[in-house]
């Protein structure tokens, strides 16, 4: 147990100034309105999501939001489709609304804004064991509605598929 505490703490969290600059640029093609449809990611902004998908569960809401905004984008939909382990790690991490509710419900918002493309549509509804599966605690939280009512949303998109 003191090894894997050393290791964790030795994890760095925090993001150097080459990650800023990638987060930046991120948040950047997300507003940028008029050239939205046109922006594609390049292989540093997915490694920079990686990294924080590594960081602690409570500090998970802020990233699994950046990535529901961004399950929106065409070029991150089109990316999450052909990769369909990054959705995978996403709902391992994520997806378990006892573990941490908003989390969970983070995690469900992510699935069903990847519903809103064709492309990944199509991916989500071939890999629909993997994905309730990993998502089917979040009906079990009783504390947080919003967490369950995400989940049935996920569900609904898997009927009208």
């Amino acid at each position: 147990i003191d090894e894997d505490n050393k290791e964790k703490q030795s994890i760095n969290y925090s993001l150097n100034e080459k990650e800023w600059q990638s987060l930046t640029q991120i948040m950047n093609m997300l507003q940028d309105r008029p050239k939205y449809n046109e922006q594609k990611f390049n292989s540093e902004h997915y490694q920079l999501l990686n990294k924080l998908l590594t960081w602690p569960v409570d500090k998970l809401p802020p990233v699994l939001d950046l990535i529901r905004v961004l399950s929106l984008h065409p070029a991150f939909a089109d990316y999450c489709s052909k990769n369909f382990n990054f959705v995978k790690k996403i709902l391992k991490i994520g997806g378990n609304g006892l573990v941490h509710a908003v989390n969970g419900m983070l995690t469900c918002r992510i699935v069903i804004n990847l519903f809103n493309r064709r492309v990944t549509a199509k991916v989500l509804e071939e890999n629909y064991t993997i994905i309730i599966n990993n998502l089917l605690f979040n009906m079990m939280v009783e504390e947080k509605k919003n967490t369950r009512l995400a989940f049935v949303r996920v569900l609904l998109h898997y009927t009208y598929a």
